[in-house]
């Protein structure tokens, strides 16, 4: 099976609450921000399973690991509140800042850590807006990057051709990019009232880009392999 079937289910699912459930681009906009936690967290497990030699071993992913927490968080963070208060334009935004950097855990965090904090915040502030329909499609989002992990990462044995530097930087260049085109594309659709054709066309464009990456990414372990 192609390692990039999952991913290609997991991203048709908008496609079936656009055209039954009436989705407008808005929650496919969110949708695709929360993938950017899963991302994250993925790839935080694989800075972890990556080979290092040396007694320091374990600090050293412990800090590149917390490292990593830290900066794509509150990337993360600030993209969502972006996000947010972009779909909120013509409304009142103020709600969606009040609830994401006003909450109780940014009293509590210090330094750099303010970012965690802030990224707790905005994600719950998505847990309480979101529908079941976009909660679903996180999980299924969620299943398919596991199922990468596991199969086409771990067991397949990718993660020892892995370097931690790599894995440190590869996922801002997918979320740069894909974001750009996803919110240019997203208020394109909006202006013109969020039509379903368009807005299945932006899920296209998005699969056809993960896919991309994706293959992409398998062709550099494939290459460092043969070498």
């Amino acid at each position: 099976m192609p390692s990039y079937l999952p991913l290609i289910f997991a991203n048709i699912i908008p496609v079936f609450f656009i055209i039954y459930y009436n989705w407008d681009v808005g929650p496919v906009i969110t949708l695709y921000w929360a993938e950017n936690l899963i991302i994250g967290f993925f790839q935080l497990c694989r800075i972890w399973i990556a080979p290092v030699s040396g007694r320091l071993a374990v600090v050293g992913k412990s800090f590149l690991t917390l490292f990593f927490l830290i900066h794509f968080g509150g990337f993360c963070a600030i993209h969502g509140i972006f996000v947010f208060a972009f779909l909120s334009m013509g409304q009142d935004v103020d709600p969606v800042f009040s609830q994401t950097t006003g909450g109780s855990e940014l009293s509590f965090a210090w330094g750099p850590f303010i970012f965690v904090a802030l990224l707790i915040s905005v994600v719950k502030y998505f847990l309480t807006t979101a529908s079941v329909e976009t909660l679903f499609s996180v999980l299924a989002l969620f299943m398919s990057h596991g199922w990468s992990f596991v199969v086409n990462h771990w067991l397949s044995g990718e993660y020892k051709t892995s370097s931690t530097d790599e894995l440190m930087t590869a996922p801002y260049k997918r979320v740069m990019i894909l974001h750009f085109v996803i919110l240019i594309g997203g208020f394109a659709v909006m202006s013109l009232k969020s039509p379903v054709p368009l807005v299945i066309l932006l899920v296209v464009i998005k699969i056809l880009m993960d896919i991309k990456f994706h293959l992409a990414s398998h062709r550099r372990h494939e290459e460092s392999d043969q070498t």
